[in-house]
């Protein structure tokens, strides 16, 4: 018994953290107590590469007929090591796939690394093995330093 709540709380309170369910306001940046993940992903959204593939996959879904079976979100590859609270211990990449999924499969639209080093972000193409910067909103960065780091 005691498996199966751990399950459904990870299940549960981890898709809340990690799915990408709407664009919220900056206003959640501004908070203590949210992960550097979550930050990542705002800087994520702020690439003309995500509002694109969004576009696309919002179209698909009105042109195909199996379409709301569908959903956008975020899979998280690696991170550097962070804490209990979701708070860097240390700079390096969070590596972040951008998916379409539904019941029989999962298929990757953009593969995304952050460097937080770096303080760059880059695109991920498999096809020839090589990470391209991309553009992205740079004023999400203050937010990302002031907040993420355990102090």
């Amino acid at each position: 018994m005691k498996k199966v709540f751990y399950l459904l709380i990870i299940v549960v309170f981890g898709n809340n953290i990690y799915a990408n369910n709407k664009l919220k306001s900056i206003s959640i940046l501004q908070k203590k107590n949210i992960s550097s993940i979550e930050y990542v992903f705002k800087i994520i959204e702020s690439s003309e590469l995500y509002k694109n593939s969004l576009k696309d996959f919002n179209e698909f879904k009105i042109n195909n007929k199996n379409g709301d079976n569908y959903k956008f979100d975020f899979m998280v590859i690696s991170t550097p090591k962070l804490n209990r609270n979701g708070k860097a211990l240390e700079d390096g990449y969070y590596e972040v796939k951008l998916i379409s999924s539904n019941a029989q499969k999962i298929s990757t639209i953009a593969w995304f690394i952050f460097d937080s080093k770096k303080r760059q972000l880059l695109n991920y193409n498999i096809v020839f093995d090589q990470k391209e910067p991309i553009e992205f909103d740079k004023s999400l960065l203050s937010y990302f330093y002031d907040n993420c780091y355990e102090k």
